[in-house]
């Protein structure tokens, strides 16, 4: 574009546009660097280190409309006002890649624009949201620019724009509505007149307190009552109506200020509530699958695929659909099939994930082959877990009964915690102890100020000024110091120059840091901080205009003495002020009311002087309720004293506000703390002579009515573990065969714990089905009898989670002791597993507690010999082979096993010989596995250690082998049938093996 101006600016910190604001140039080098671009709308910028200073370019053009066409409505004689006809798109604002500007376009499109000026809040550093006036649709990137600093906001919109609207939680809401369905999104401001500036602290006190009125209306009306929340609205709500009767206009501005900073807490959690219901109402959904899978094994239990799904999806529409009806989120939610959407995509992304890793579990297995793959001790969970639910519900289905009275008394504890308990979260102040408070040295105060010494934004200070104006004195203290953010441009670029000298310039001295200290908080007369006045040696009056004082160190070096007070100037970074005196010694180790020195911080000196740990600090800055950190304070031999204004003048930025009740007021100072820490979102200090106090507004757990659950919890725990226990008694033949089968006793144990899960599902789902169908009739018999009472439902994610937990916990705690009597009885011995006999010398004779038919035999070897072949090389591992083969016993021509092993730790040097031998059993067709082990070297400690890893690693392989596939069984078969006539025949036997008969 021809006649563009062009801006090139530093675009890094924490917003684009304040990022200037941080005076990092070189000497003689100005930013930003101007040019206007030739007739061919290219531009020539001068050189740059673009590594240095503008290392993130950011370019802004713009064209005025004295250039181009008149706008619709405006005389050709006004066309040369200056004001901005087309302006760089949010989209090409930062200078990306490597091209350099060569190969880097900046776009323009044309544009109506608005800029408008905030009052009372601390954005820190959050940006705006900017949407179109008949939607809430954002504008594009690349048709805008937003641009934001601190309280002041420009918006270009495209030129077809009529309106917008303009939102930040934390700072200026713009969007002209009105608390009813159709209006509360608002209808925006026009954009047809540049020069119209609305007031922006009452019309977003009002559209915040009207958004907020609508939401709290929406969920009282759906019985979500938000008490909390509606106490803090109730109170903005009072402020305005209040700030009418108002005789100052700062009065006024700060009541309208206040509350919007009251409606800003409101706004956060009442956003929380909403999405916290839509999460609830996904978790159910979720919930629901395996609560409509159990419902169709129990009621239905169909053996056709077919049918199952069926009825499957029959069970989960049927509870979507009392979902649907009863939960008050599908009415609240804007669009509800939304959260269907959600469920959605979140079940079938797990099922996608689920089905990757199945598909590359397989591929590698592919890719190893079936010899090594095959012996993997790796069980699929999933279907075993399915299998042992499955045998749990089909125990159920074989007791209806004993079922149904069961399920039963799950859904009505689930009823009852529902009904008489609420779990979930409050928003309220959270008051801490700090420590005692000193009444000697000041009087009671309230301090606010950032967790991490961050700035306390200007608008913070009017409103607090002009809320408690009449109620308490509002007093400010600067710092002329870096911020975090600073600090870490100082580091990486240059160090930062804060310098003393005398009028002549004669004489220079380094300064570390300077500090705004109000007249009022040393006032004589008022006498609100004695300690602190008693080190100021000189005319404090001077406080009030351009005073300064030095520590003696300092004027020391300038050569100034007591006798110069009032008379000689003192030049602190350009500025020129009086010399008011000289600090006290003891002025280092004051405290501030919560206990922390009242010197600035020195960040750069508290991060180790790395830009990543400065990083660090100022990502913590943004997080509300940091806990304050210990940090290094700057020397207090470099410090001086200035006056607010001074030291506003130089730069400095509110680091704390303390508030003094007025006389008489002393009484409310802790209404006027629950009020202000409300109002700024900081941690609030109060102190009075019952001590030091930390106030913070934020979540609060809520938990109410638990005290009642006790009994109901109890008696339904009890009806489980009765129902379980019976169930112990009436399985027994099935322990017994599980057991015979190679189950162990944690095995056997978890198969109730299994059918108890069912319970749980069955029960707890049911449970809070009913609980909302029941709250949902109650709400419409209320209309009909409003002289009836009914107990108000928490409908929150974290009262449904805890809700089912606490009824799956009951289940499973009943069902620890019928478990472990039920892992008894499949092992009715003292022990819980099955303990290797002594050896008898140097070998072990044992019969495995193993049982094989004699058909089975034939492929269990051959599926051994397979096993220890994979370890014939190994150096990782259980053990490793030198030789293994399968034989038949000379004496009765049954199948055997024989190899040479070697035992891990293999620096042990263990090593054996290893026969297993199959053996008629008393049950005809069914054989015994005896295991025959020789110690060939290696002590006789680690050689008994070693074994009972190698053993139980046998023991694995034998049930992996029950596991196989019937085709993958029959293979190993064939492989040993195929081999029958050449296998050896071989004698082994305890005295063949070296051991004694």
């Amino acid at each position: 574009v021809r006649g563009a101006v062009v801006a090139a600016l530093r675009g890094e910190g924490v917003g684009k546009w304040e990022a200037s604001s941080v005076a990092i140039a070189p000497p003689g080098f100005e930013i930003p660097l101007w040019v206007m671009t030739d007739g061919n709308g290219t531009f020539d910028l001068a050189p740059y280190d673009p590594t240095g200073e503008l290392r993130n370019l950011m370019l802004v053009a713009a064209t005025f409309d004295r250039h181009a066409v008149a706008r619709r409505g405006v005389n050709l004689a006004d066309r040369s006002r200056g004001i901005v006809n087309e302006i760089t798109s949010q989209q090409t604002l930062i200078l990306k890649g490597a091209g350099g500007l060569s190969k880097f376009a900046v776009n323009l499109f044309k544009t109506h624009f608005k800029t408008v000026v905030g009052y009372g809040y601390d954005r820190r550093g959050i940006a705006s949201v900017a949407m179109r006036a008949l939607s809430t649709a954002k504008f594009r990137e690349d048709r805008s620019l937003l641009c934001e600093w601190e309280t002041l906001t420009t918006l270009y919109a495209p030129y077809d724009t009529r309106g917008l609207k303009l939102f930040n939680k934390e700072g200026l809401p713009l969007l002209g509505n009105a608390p009813t369905s159709e209006e509360y999104q608002g209808s925006g401001l026009s954009l047809e007149d540049c020069f119209e500036h609305p007031v922006t602290v009452s019309v977003g006190a009002h559209d915040l307190t009207t958004l907020n009125e609508y939401r709290l209306t929406m969920l009282q009306e759906n019985r979500i009552p938000q008490d909390a929340l509606q106490i803090y609205h109730t109170e903005a709500k009072g402020l305005i109506e209040d700030a009418r009767g108002k005789s100052s206009l700062d009065a006024l501005r700060g009541a309208e200020a206040a509350a919007a900073g009251i409606e800003r807490r409101v706004y956060g959690p009442l956003i929380e509530v909403l999405n916290d219901l839509v999460t609830a109402v996904v978790l159910l959904l979720l919930l629901a699958i395996p609560f409509a899978f159990a419902l169709e094994r129990l009621l239905v239990g169909t053996p056709h695929i077919y049918r199952q799904i069926g009825w499957f999806a029959l069970f989960f529409l049927v509870t979507f659909g009392i979902l649907f009806l009863v939960n008050p989120a599908f009415k609240i939610a804007a669009t509800p099939v939304i959260i269907f959407l959600a469920f959605a995509i979140i079940l079938l992304s797990s099922l996608v994930i689920f089905i990757m890793v199945r598909k590359l579990q397989t591929e590698v297995k592919k890719m190893q082959g079936m010899a090594s793959t095959v012996h993997s001790a790796d069980v699929s969970r999933l279907s075993t877990m399915m299998a042992a639910v499955n045998m749990g519900i089909s125990t159920m289905r074989r007791r209806p009964l004993r079922t149904f009275l069961t399920a039963v008394t799950v859904v009505l504890l689930t009823f009852t915690i529902l009904t008489f308990a609420s779990f979930g979260s409050s928003w309220g102040i959270r008051k801490t102890y700090e420590g005692p408070f000193i009444s000697s040295n000041a009087t009671p105060r309230i301090l606010v100020r950032h967790q991490l010494w961050s700035p306390v934004g200007v608008g913070v200070f009017d409103t607090l000024r002009g809320q408690f104006a009449g109620t308490a004195t509002v007093v400010p203290r600067y710092w002329v110091s870096s911020t975090a953010t600073e600090a870490k441009q100082t580091v990486r670029d240059r160090p930062e120059e804060f310098v003393a000298c005398d009028a002549a310039m004669s004489r220079a001295v380094p300064l570390a840091a300077a500090i705004g200290l109000d007249y009022r908080d040393i006032d004589p007369a008022v006498r609100r901080q004695y300690q602190l006045h008693e080190l100021f040696h000189g005319d404090i009056e001077l406080l009030k205009t351009d005073g300064v004082f030095l520590t003696r160190a300092v004027a020391d070096e300038l050569q100034l003495t007591s006798a110069d007070v009032g008379k000689k100037k003192v030049i602190v970074c350009g500025k020129t002020l009086t010399f008011a005196g000289l600090l006290g010694d003891q002025f280092a180790s004051i405290a501030m009311l919560e206990g922390s020195s009242i010197r600035p911080v020195d960040y750069q000196a508290s991060g180790g002087g790395t830009s990543d740990s400065i990083a660090q600090q100022e990502a913590d800055a943004q997080m509300p309720d940091v806990e304050s950190a210990q940090f290094v304070r700057y020397a207090m031999d470099r410090v001086v004293i200035l006056s607010p204004e001074a030291a506003y003048e130089l730069g400095g930025r509110i680091r704390s506000i303390t508030l003094y009740p007025e006389p008489g007021k002393e009484s409310s100072i802790a209404q006027i703390a629950d009020q202000a820490a409300a109002i700024t979102a900081l941690p609030t200090y109060v102190g009075t002579e019952g001590g030091v106090y930390r106030l913070i507004f934020k979540s609060l757990a809520k938990a109410s009515g638990w005290r009642d659950l006790l009994i109901p919890v109890i008696l339904g725990g009890l009806i489980i573990f009765a129902t379980m226990l019976g169930s112990v008694s009436d399985r027994e033949r099935e322990i017994y065969t599980f057991s015979s089968l190679g189950l162990a006793p944690a095995h056997v144990a978890g198969l109730f714990f299994a059918e108890a899960s069912v319970y749980a599902v069955v029960g707890g789902m049911g449970g809070y089905l009913l609980g909302q169908v029941v709250a949902r009739a109650m709400a419409w018999l209320n209309t009909i009898y409003p002289q009836m009472s009914m107990p108000p439902m928490n409908y929150s994610s974290t009262n449904a989670i805890v809700t089912i937990l606490i009824v799956m916990g009951t289940v499973l705690v009943s069902t620890i002791y019928p478990a472990l009597k039920a892992s008894r009885s499949a092992n009715p011995g003292i022990q819980r597993s099955w303990q290797i006999p002594r050896p008898e010398g140097n070998l072990y004779d044992l019969v495995f507690p193993f049982t094989v038919s004699s058909y089975d035999i034939t492929g269990v070897v051959s599926f051994l010999r397979e096993h220890f072949e994979n370890f014939s090389d190994a150096s990782l591992g259980v053990f490793a082979t030198t030789e293994c083969h399968v034989c038949r016993q000379k004496d009765n021509d049954m199948l055997g096993f024989s190899a040479s092993v070697a035992l891990a730790p293999f620096d042990l040097g263990v090593t054996q010989r290893f026969a297993l031998l199959s053996q008629a059993s008393e049950i005809p067709g069914i054989d015994e596995v005896r295991i025959l082990i020789h110690r060939e070297s290696g002590a006789v400690g680690d050689w008994k250690r070693s074994n009972r890893v190698f053993i139980n690693d046998l023991r694995k392989q034998l049930l992996i082998w029950r596991s196989l596939p019937h085709e993958v069984m029959d293979r190993y078969r064939q492989k040993t049938l195929e081999q029958w006539d050449a296998l050896p025949h071989e004698q082994v036997t305890p005295e063949s093996m070296g051991g004694q008969a």
